[in-house]
């Protein structure tokens, strides 16, 4: 019985080591990482923390900046400006758009967010797309109300790109947004506290030992080994 037990005792202290290897690793664990953002708190296009870049089609003279918001602000930015789009005469920027580009070499499963609103006649059917080139945009696997319409005061809009396989790693990566709908020359629509997290892509491991547990556990197997030793030779010694 004695060397039943300590025969099954082995086996899960084993089972259990391995565990401590495979699941308790801080390695396996995955979080998003904070990749880029904008805060436009300095009134231009500049990324506020990373070296993504932003750029527009739309009238210049229709790029402005407004109050803005600390709705998905990154730490402790204020609420500053915000980047306001304006329809522009005859409603000229209908259809036009911003983009952004990233490079997503060390990242999988994006996910874009801001802080947006519109004016009653502002731009009111906005689309989010991806692209690898820059040229071919598509919406497949985006999961979001897209498009959207933004509400008349700030609210959070999110774009979830884990299903987009052919962003994850990608050297470049493009996300673009195309304002439509507008219907007065002054309606515009605002954007705040653009951020993008992702996946930091992780890194295959040596066996190694890499969790306190599973030292702790490495050392009770070589205790459990000297005391089956020591239970042997006992019983040996008593035949």
């Amino acid at each position: 019985m004695l060397k039943s037990f300590i025969s099954q005792s082995y086996f899960l202290l084993m089972s259990t080591l391995t565990l401590g290897f495979t699941v308790a690793s801080p390695d396996d664990v995955q979080a998003l990482t904070f990749v880029d953002s904008w805060n436009f708190n300095s009134s231009n296009l500049n990324s506020s923390q990373g070296n993504g870049t932003l750029t527009s089609n739309f009238v210049p003279a229709n790029i402005i900046y407004f109050t803005g918001t600390t709705i998905n602000a990154v730490g402790s930015d204020p609420a500053g400006q915000s980047f306001g789009l304006q329809a522009g005469t005859s409603n000229v920027n209908n259809s036009k758009n911003i983009t952004l580009q990233f490079n997503l070499s060390q990242y999988s499963d994006p996910i874009l967010t801001f802080a947006t609103q519109k004016t009653s006649t502002g731009f009111n059917n906005d689309l989010v797309e991806w692209s690898i080139d820059g040229t071919t945009f598509s919406t497949v696997g985006i999961s979001g109300t897209n498009p959207y319409n933004p509400a008349i005061s700030f609210a959070l809009q999110t774009f979830d790109f884990s299903n987009v396989n052919a962003i994850d790693s990608a050297s470049t990566a493009f996300f673009r947004i195309t304002f439509d709908g507008a219907t007065s020359s002054a309606g515009n629509n605002r954007i705040d506290n653009i951020q993008l997290n992702a996946t930091l892509n992780s890194t295959p491991v040596p066996f190694e030992f890499n969790s306190a547990s599973s030292l702790i556990i490495l050392g009770g197997a070589f205790g459990l080994r000297y005391w089956r030793k020591r239970c042997y030779d006992q019983q040996r010694n008593s035949l």
